[in-house]
């Protein structure tokens, strides 16, 4: 059913692509907000269809006793050619700056995909691959490309998932140009958080294996921690780098424990002291803040009693604060 919802929904905004051309005027505002409806209805009905999904699970008893909620299974896939029709004009409204309205429709397009990406991953990640395969070969700061970077930051990503775009950037970062580098740092960073927000459950597993995340998260931080050779850089990039090393809880207890001060310092560790020091430095004191709260913020998801660097960090930043 919520095929034909959805594709009724899609040649609506189709029918009613074309905005008048005197911004401003009554009929102008009136076609924003005609859009901006559409869009709102279209991304609460995929919501509704995924809870309805959701709920028609079968409820596990042992989950049940603990106060678990039920796992987030992903809704049922469209059919690929609508997915693909969906993907197609949720990244051009997403990715094309309205003159009345921008946020408002980047929010709800944006609601849109993240839905969309939940039951048609394979379909959206696979337009994200391309991208970063034309960005290896893109001959200036100004590539399409580039800027459908900033799609990440609304795609349903779970641990799996968001393994396979870590993985995929760890392979590619060093050959993007500047521009690039810093949409992937400021998206990435959203996309890691809002792993965090949808799958809590995955994120404290991941806490308590002791384990990096699969994908390379760490060497996605070598290369960022390479990059950043300057100010302007340390403030673009440290905020993502806090939450690589997050990924990382095996490098991240590394770096906080007493051995790895009295023996060789690893870049990691390195961070962690430089984030300190910038407290100092008022060019970089919103990009440590920023860093710090990202850290007490992830270790509230962990208990008291799991051994996790998070925990450990947290006196540690209090001091320094």
């Amino acid at each position: 059913r919520i095929q034909h919802v959805v594709n009724g929904l899609i040649s609506l905004l189709e029918q009613n692509k074309l905005a008048p051309s005197d911004v401003g005027s009554t009929d102008s505002i009136r076609h924003a907000h005609s859009q901006l409806h559409i869009w709102r209805v279209l991304g609460k009905c995929m919501a509704y269809a995924w809870q309805q999904h959701i709920d028609s699970q079968p409820i596990d008893p042992e989950l049940e006793a603990m106060g678990m909620p039920k796992p987030v299974v992903d809704p049922p896939p469209l059919d690929n050619e609508l997915a693909e029709h969906v993907l197609l004009l949720t990244a051009g409204t997403i990715l094309t700056p309205h003159p009345l309205l921008n946020d408002e429709l980047t929010a709800e397009a944006g609601n849109v995909l993240f839905h969309l990406s939940a039951s048609n991953f394979d379909v959206v990640f696979a337009q994200i691959k391309l991208k970063i395969k034309n960005l290896l070969v893109q001959q200036s700061e100004e590539d399409p490309a580039t800027s459908e970077l900033l799609l990440i930051q609304h795609i349903n990503f779970n641990a799996e998932r968001l393994a396979d775009l870590v993985q995929e950037l760890s392979r590619s970062l060093s050959s993007f140009k500047k521009n690039s580098t810093q949409i992937v740092a400021t998206s990435l960073r959203v996309a890691i958080w809002n792993w965090i927000n949808q799958y809590p459950l995955e994120f404290v597993l991941l806490c308590q294996s002791g384990h990096r995340m699969r994908g390379n998260p760490d060497v996605l931080f070598d290369i960022f921690y390479a990059l950043a050779d300057n100010t302007k850089r340390k403030v673009a990039y440290w905020p993502l780098m806090t939450m690589l090393l997050v990924l990382c809880p095996d490098h991240f207890l590394k770096a906080v424990s007493p051995q790895e001060k009295a023996g060789k310092p690893t870049n990691k560790h390195q961070f962690l002291k430089a984030l300190e020091k910038g407290l100092q430095n008022p060019k970089l004191t919103d990009a440590c803040a920023i860093s710090y709260v990202d850290i007490c913020k992830a270790s509230t998801y962990v208990r008291k009693t799991d051994f996790s660097p998070l925990r450990y960090q947290v006196p540690a930043i209090e001091r320094a604060l």
